[in-house]
């Protein structure tokens, strides 16, 4: 993406100096460059990211590549109550929410499922719990 900027970038500056003779020419060379250069760059990155926790806590930074992307999560409450569970989706660059999915949880273990839209990248969770409860999420 970066290499597609610097193209675009220098025939934007070679159109606005006027210096159109061998446009066409550069352009291609420069784009023969980048073909090369992006052959070095990994094909898929890895989706990442299975988790394990009780209470409240915060995961390690995963990735991903592509859009939806599947939380499988289970949780686990060891005393007889009823209560929630939060998981909050942050950017680890600028640490704000981007995202969270809320569910009610009951008695014993409960498990599920839901797809996030937010775009490929990279980012870390926060989970709320009420504190007791033992958790697991799986992002794939």
């Amino acid at each position: 993406m970066k290499y597609l900027l610097a193209i675009l970038a220098t025939i934007a500056l070679l159109l606005f100096t006027g210096a159109s003779d061998g446009l066409t020419t550069q352009v291609l060379d420069l784009t023969k460059r980048v073909e090369v250069l992006e052959s070095y760059l990994p094909q898929q990155l890895v989706v990442s990211g299975k988790f394990t926790g009780q209470g409240n806590s915060q995961t390690s930074t995963f990735t991903v590549s592509h859009t939806p992307w599947l939380i499988k999560w289970s949780t686990h409450i060891p005393i007889k109550a009823r209560t929630t569970f939060t998981v909050y989706i942050h950017d680890p660059e600028s640490r704000k929410e981007v995202g969270g999915y809320g569910f009610q949880i009951g008695e014993d273990t409960t498990t599920g499922q839901t797809y996030s839209y937010l775009p490929a990248g990279t980012y870390y969770l926060k989970i709320d719990t009420g504190g007791y409860v033992q958790w697991g999420i799986d992002i794939k």
